[in-house]
């Protein structure tokens, strides 16, 4: 029997529920914390989309269109490409948006197996002038080259 005198650590008891406690505490947070995460995603996504339709509405009152020569979008001062150093889950640029004279729409096409699914599907983004920014998540992706392309599912 050991003397209490001579007791200098813990049960392998002990140790077994502090690391029940600590599993425990872990698998109840750990959802929250990837839906944070998620959210921090569309949030930073929504920045870009505005501060590029900030972008289109000042090209707009010094050109009078929301088209550049050759009647597509100018191009995006900040675009957003998913690469090894971003871990963006969409894609932002102005040859996947639509401009016209009076309207433009910018999309945010997610990026397959890192966008989050919704149902099966991946949810878009889109920004449409005079709008807020919708999400649509009955939107199937279809691989284009890494990035997903939105199409709508009937």
């Amino acid at each position: 029997m050991m003397n209490k005198a001579n007791y200098h650590g813990f049960t392998l008891l002990e140790i077994l529920i502090a690391l029940c406690i600590l599993s425990m505490i872990i698998s109840l947070s750990s959802p929250s914390f990837t839906n944070y995460l998620w959210k921090t995603k569309i949030k930073g996504t929504s920045l870009t989309m505005m501060a590029n339709a900030q972008f289109l509405e000042r090209w707009k009152s010094s050109h009078g269109t929301y088209t550049d020569i050759s009647g597509n979008c100018p191009v995006f001062p900040y675009p957003l490409y998913p690469d090894s150093k971003n871990d963006a889950a969409y894609a932002i640029d102005s040859q996947k948006s639509k401009c016209s004279v009076k309207h433009y729409i910018i999309r945010a096409l997610p990026v397959c197996h890192k966008a989050r699914l919704e149902n099966g599907n991946y949810q878009c983004l889109c920004l449409s002038s005079g709008d807020s920014i919708n999400e649509f998540a009955n939107f199937k992706c279809i691989n284009n080259k890494g990035i997903c392309d939105c199409i709508h599912l009937k």
